[in-house]
């Protein structure tokens, strides 16, 4: 019961801060697990964002892609969204705050309409992605068609070049015929000049008889028949040649020559020519107007063959031109549908229009111009369509920008808002483990204090008077022996030790009047016992000192130094006992003169050299370079030292 009320002091003390710890400890526990569940959400908040801004670049990449790549491209959305989703439902579990749980379901709803207008936005993408796929294939079935067309009227062309090509040569061959028969018709109005003049220069003869015709006239006529001859070969050569390229057999007899020769023989003979320039004449007149006629024919025909080929050529070129027409707005449709640049697909769709026009003025077959007005009707039909869908796309896409704006701004509102939380939980709980060590600590140094302070006192009091008994313990008695605690038990105990302390003081300050006694009859005993044993010694170290200096032999030597050696030892032993004498009875002075450290060293080994060689051993003595060779100090005291340091002392029995 005494100890149990400096024991609860202690427990109290000692206690106190242990209860504020384990306080410490279950409120830092319960904001660790805050903190804990704070920083998990601020890393399910980064994880959304995250998710998100994915999100974001597939639904992007999804729309800049290829259209054979955009279902990887969707495939990658839907894993973000999905993830977004479940670290939501993670965030939405893990709050318990309806603020935070409010702003969690907004943002998941928001997700939702998200994930919905990418589906819609897929389904207008795929939509456009056929309308393309058929724009294409109509864009190729026009230009096949025109390819076609132009191909078609490519070889028209070669066909007309090459009746073109015939009718020239036809031309060339009836122009060989006409120009012949020209010129023998010329050469016929010479022949008839001159039979008018030999008609004439006849008639003058017959009223009067004039002059006959000289060799003037006769040369002339030689020269038109030679012209008229070479002319008929020409004409003969040329009706051949026009009748080999109509494709009809020869001509058989060569009736020009005959008819020829019949005037030149006619002419020679001096005879009438005018029946065989007649029948001549008659002939060439016939070719004349049939080759004329043919001629006239073949070209109005090699005329309208050029026309023609000019024509065909021109459509040609107009063909290739929607050709490439074509490619372009293909092209530039792709282009346009890839930025998604509607004002450009209106303006192709009036370019649609400006190429079908172009087909009306080109002169082609109906089919022909049928199929290609089809084909770029269903472009531009397509094309309208696919105007829609980016309209459609547009929207869809503004839609989500928003939304996806707003789930960024959301989830990094929700990041913001559990760091904020867990920084506040942080800073709330090193507030914490600041105020409660501080009140421990406080409370502990106050506990302390005060339990100190109610057993340091009687604790003093006590030691006080026990420094006072100290002195003289028979002096008084110790006050507090009547408390009923541990303070009063230690007082009655040092009551108890102090009258104790007194008896025994007492005995033995009796007991020592006597030591000093018997110490002062030992010393007498002692000193009287060393003055009478060194006496004797002396003269027994001195006589031998003087046998050593006789002529002795080895074996007296040696014995003599045995003797020397035993005074020594003995000398030794006497001035230990005085010296212990001396030192016990308070007597012992030390010396303070100048030695030699090495002379007291020599000297205390050959004081036991002896000693040590009879047992076997030897001695040496190895001074180091660091011992100085003056000491200020008692010798004697350090030779007894040495000496009973020596082996000879350790190892005499």
């Amino acid at each position: 019961m005494i100890r149990t009320n400096i024991a609860q002091r202690i427990a109290a003390v000692g206690g106190m801060p242990v209860l504020v710890a384990a306080a410490i400890a279950i409120v830092a526990w319960f904001l660790l697990q805050q903190s804990d569940r704070a920083n998990g959400s601020v890393v399910t908040a980064g994880t959304i964002y995250r998710e998100l801004l994915g999100a974001e670049a597939a639904r992007s990449d999804y729309l800049n892609t290829a259209a054979n790549r955009r279902a990887a491209q969707a495939v990658r959305f839907d894993a973000h969204t999905g993830e977004a989703r479940r670290q939501l439902d993670a965030l939405a579990d893990a709050t318990k705050d309806d603020a935070l749980e409010s702003a969690v379901s907004e943002t998941r709803r928001i997700l939702d309409r998200y994930t919905t207008q990418m589906r819609e936005l897929k389904a207008v993408t795929e939509q456009n992605d056929a309308l393309i796929g058929a724009m294409a294939q109509q864009a190729a079935r026009l230009i096949d068609i025109t390819d076609a067309a132009r191909q078609r009227q490519n070889l028209a062309n070669l066909g007309y070049a090459e009746t073109v090509a015939d009718s020239d040569r036809r031309l060339s061959l009836h122009r060989d015929v006409l120009d012949n028969a020209r010129s023998i018709y010329a050469a016929l109005a010479g022949l008839w000049r001159h039979e008018a003049a030999r008609l004439s220069q006849e008639h003058g003869q017959n009223q009067g008889g004039g002059a006959t015709p000289g060799n003037a006239g006769s040369h002339d006529t030689g020269v038109l028949m030679l012209r008229l001859s070479n002319s008929a070969e020409a004409l003969e050569d040329a009706l051949e040649r026009a009748a080999a390229a109509e494709g009809r057999g020869g001509r058989g007899q060569k009736r020009i020559i005959a008819a020829v020769s019949q005037v030149s023989s006619a002419l020679m003979d001096g005879g009438d020519i005018r029946d065989g320039a007649q029948e001549l004449e008659k002939r060439i007149d016939q070719i004349l107007n049939i080759y004329g006629t043919a001629y006239a024919a073949t070209l109005n025909e090699v005329t309208e063959l050029t026309a023609h080929a000019v024509s065909a050529n021109e459509t040609e070129q107009q063909a290739q031109g929607v050709t490439i027409a074509v490619l372009k707005l293909a092209h530039s449709t792709a282009d346009a549908v890839s930025h998604r640049d509607i004002g450009a697909t209106i303006a192709l769709i009036a370019d649609g229009v400006a190429v079908e026009e172009q087909i009306e003025r080109i002169a082609l077959p109906p089919l022909v111009r049928g199929g290609m007005m089809s084909a770029v009707a269903g472009w531009r039909e397509s094309l309208d369509k696919v105007r829609d869908g980016l309209s459609i796309q547009d929207l869809v896409i503004a839609q989500m920008d928003a939304d996806a704006k707003e789930m960024a701004s959301g989830a990094s509102a929700l990041n913001d808002i559990f760091r904020s939380n867990a920084e506040t939980i942080g800073a709330f709980l090193r507030s914490a483990l600041v105020l409660g060590a501080t009140t421990g600590l406080l409370l502990a140094i106050a506990g302390a204090f005060y339990a100190a302070r109610s057993i340091t006192r009687p604790l003093d009091r006590l030691q006080r008077q026990m420094v006072h008994l100290a002195g003289n313990p028979l002096t008084g008695a110790i006050v507090d022996t009547g408390r009923r605690d541990e303070v009063g038990a230690m007082a009655r105990s040092v009551q108890h030790f102090v009258t104790e302390i007194a008896q025994r003081e007492t005995a033995l300050h009796e007991a020592k009047n006597q030591a000093e006694e018997a110490t002062r009859a030992k010393s007498s005993f002692l000193a009287v016992m060393s003055h009478e044993i060194r006496t004797p010694m002396n003269g027994v170290t001195a006589m031998a000192e003087m046998l050593d200096q006789t002529d002795l032999t080895e074996e007296q030597h040696g014995m003599l130094g045995v003797i020397r050696s035993s005074a020594q030892a003995l000398l030794i032993i006497i001035n230990d006992i005085l010296d212990f004498s001396k030192i016990e009875a308070g007597k012992m002075e030390i010396e303070s003169l100048p030695f030699s450290p090495l002379e007291v060293v020599e000297e205390s080994a050959e004081l036991v050299a002896g000693r040590i060689e009879e047992k076997g051993l030897q001695l040496s003595v190895d001074v180091g370079p660091g011992v100085p060779d003056r000491l200020t100090g008692d010798p004697t005291r350090v030779r007894q030292i040495l000496i009973n340091s020596s082996p000879r002392r350790a190892a005499s029995p």
